[in-house]
């Protein structure tokens, strides 16, 4: 992960930590549900996410996503 997006990820999980007050649990689970789908981005696109590449996302990058998930029996 390019050291742009990793600050990105730590800003929001600061974020749902003090502002959204989730519990420690939860930011670790929607954080890997993050990580996971950033890596499923690198794969399907062939590098890694940028920031100009997450705010271009469509739906149809995250139905992909879900779909590989589901192949995986997830």
């Amino acid at each position: 992960m390019a050291a742009d997006v990793r600050a990105l990820v730590a800003e929001w999980r600061r974020w749902l930590t003090s502002e959204r007050r989730l519990a420690p649990a939860t930011v670790t689970a929607y954080g890997a549900d993050l990580d996971d789908f950033l890596a499923f981005l690198a794969g399907h696109e062939g590098a890694p996410a940028t920031p100009r590449r997450l705010a271009e996302l469509e739906v149809r990058d995250f139905r992909a996503f879900l779909a590989a998930r589901s192949r995986r029996g997830l």
